[in-house]
């Protein structure tokens, strides 16, 4: 999970300028944005497409899988609300660099991080899940078809 992470390593969240943890947020945010339409397109792909072409043996996997994007997409809105958070944070911090707990908000910052890093090796896991599945139902509709044939 480390090598998602956009930082130098060892403490730079408790050194860095105000600026910099500005940028980084930002640069979440865009990932953020990028995984959200990930998912909307995953579950729309899901939805219209797999229910139509699989059998009743992987329906199973495939409402597993639409639950799981379920779960991802309530984390993903904690999460953007979060980014949210910490971008106006740390807006304030850099008009008036002054904040009565600077430790506690590093700390709230890295949190947010663990978070997103957490998301999108979850984002990660579920697509390499459903590709598996993909590939699965294709070649046992190939088949179906060739012996129909």
């Amino acid at each position: 999970m480390n090598e998602l992470r956009l930082r130098p390593k060892n403490d730079y969240l408790y050194t860095a300028k105000w600026e910099d943890l500005f940028f980084l947020a930002e640069h979440w945010q865009s990932d953020h944005s990028f995984y959200k339409d990930e998912l909307r397109f995953l579950t729309h792909l899901i939805t219209k497409y797999f229910i139509l072409m699989s059998k009743e043996e992987k329906l199973s996997d495939v409402q597993q899988m639409l639950t799981e994007l379920s779960k991802l997409e309530l984390q993903q809105k904690v999460i953007s609300t979060n980014i949210k958070k910490n971008l106006t944070d740390l807006g304030l911090l850099i008009e008036n660099n002054f904040n009565d707990d600077q430790l506690k908000f590093r700390k709230d910052y890295l949190h947010c991080e663990n978070e997103l890093m957490t998301f999108i090796e979850a984002v990660k896991k579920l697509k390499k899940e459903l590709f598996t599945i993909t590939e699965q139902i294709l070649k046992s509709e190939k088949k179906h078809h060739l012996l129909t044939s």
